[in-house]
């Protein structure tokens, strides 16, 4: 059944959908490594300026680097 769709789905769209896959796949790897390094820039920002403290830094970039092996997890296993 999954042939018979793969062959339909590249003959209609002209892509093959593992290769789709794969691009997608990183456009969001992407998308979600540019909204990090935007948080990490505020926060960076935020500390510069003295609204953080190391402490709180530090926590809130281990917060963001934990979600983010999650998602990257959940990611890899699609």
């Amino acid at each position: 059944m999954y042939g018979d769709m793969k062959a339909a789905f590249l003959q209609g769209a002209g892509v093959d959908p593992a290769r789709m896959k794969a691009v997608l796949l990183a456009i969001v790897f992407a998308a979600i490594f540019l909204v990090a390094g935007f948080i990490a820039q505020q926060l960076a920002e935020a500390y510069g300026d003295g609204l953080l403290d190391k402490s709180d830094l530090y926590q809130a970039l281990i917060t963001i680097c934990v979600l983010l092996l999650v998602i990257f997890s959940f990611l890899a296993w699609l």
